[in-house]
């Protein structure tokens, strides 16, 4: 199955990782000191409602494509984007809002009377779902001096691939357009070179591909969408800093997730364009123990990024291949989180 490696290699990785976790202070054993505001400090609105509205049309498809595996994109989408903390429109209301915005794609606007409904439109067609097999003969074969042999056996690979598209409301720029391919493997013993398998199992196939399409490629989605949550304190103890933020559990937040910390700086208007706000990273830190539904406190283990942090910096959830609030892989396609499961 995907991502079986040997035991030893989990157990090394595991091994590696467990040196690396954080292992800063808890709240009780820090005390509350003052630090320096922002130079752009968030409005009482930023902090109390973060988040985009997100709009997701209903997932199209193409012709031999059961209409199931859509239903099963935009039920993995949704989701998704409300584990990274965003707000996701009512799906009623999505259908009604389809057609305008098929026709705001084509003219490059999203014109509408009154409050805009959503901040971001999602659109998605599943181009592809399907499994191939390979069929191996039965073979002898000498190891150590001792004959062994390999089962005749079939090799089954399913494949799917969803294009998605996201825009930014109501000017219709692009946030970006991806290509979402996922695959699942599976093996069974048969000299039977036809290798068939059964729609119920072909099926379950097709859905872990189209499973894995959705998670392993969502945080090229969620990274440009990632709501921004802000520092609200600092508290130092012996153990090192930490700060509390609003990132909570109702956002995505806990224990162990990695986010990133950022200043807001503005660039002032020039004869050509106007004045900008950038953003600008300062580091990256860990969500520790203590989560509450709208809190949370980050460790930050590097001194030099502690002392750059104010109050009303942005702290947003990393996202990775690997899921949600999760790092980079250490290797390609191997997800720590993902193989203890």
């Amino acid at each position: 199955m995907k991502n079986l490696i040997k035991a030893t290699a989990i157990s090394t990785l595991a091994l590696a990782l467990t040196g690396c976790m954080s292992s800063g202070p808890k709240p009780a054993e820090t005390r509350v000191v003052n630090f320096p505001d922002a130079q752009i400090m968030p409005t009482p609105e930023q902090v109390k409602d973060p988040g985009y509205r997100v709009v997701v049309t209903p997932v199209e498809y193409n012709s031999g494509v059961p209409s199931s595996f859509a239903e099963k994109v935009y039920g993995d989408v949704e989701s998704m984007l409300l584990q990274a903390g965003n707000k996701v429109i009512d799906r009623d209301l999505a259908k009604q809002l389809q057609r305008e915005l098929m026709v705001a794609e084509e003219e490059g606007r999203y014109n509408t009377q009154g409050v805009l409904a959503a901040d971001i439109a999602v659109m998605a067609t599943v181009q592809d779902v399907g499994v191939g097999y390979d069929f191996t003969e039965r073979r002898t074969y000498e190891d150590d001096g001792e004959t062994k042999v390999s089962p005749a056996h079939c090799d089954y690979t399913a494949t799917a691939a969803v294009d998605v598209k996201a825009y930014y409301l109501p000017s219709m720029n692009p946030v970006g357009t991806w290509k979402f391919e996922g695959r699942e493997t599976m093996s069974s013993e048969t000299s039977n070179s036809r290798c068939p398998l059964s729609d119920t199992a072909a099926a379950s196939l097709m859905s872990s591909a189209t499973n894995d399409a959705v998670e392993s490629n969502m945080h090229n989605l969620l990274t440009p969408l990632a709501p921004s949550f802000y520092v609200l304190e600092r508290r130092d103890g012996e153990k090192g800093t930490i700060f509390r933020t609003n990132l909570g559990t109702s956002k995505g937040a806990k224990a162990g997730a990695a986010v990133k910390l950022f200043k807001l700086e503005r660039i002032p208007a020039d004869e050509y364009n106007d004045e900008k706000i950038t953003r600008v990273e300062i580091g990256e830190g860990e969500i520790i123990e203590g989560v509450s539904t709208d809190m949370s406190y980050v460790y930050v283990s590097d001194k030099e990024v502690v002392n750059k942090i104010r109050r009303g910096h942005v702290v947003q959830l990393l996202h990775s291949e690997c899921g949600i609030g999760e790092g980079e892989a250490w290797i390609p396609g191997l997800c720590f989180n993902k193989i203890i499961k």
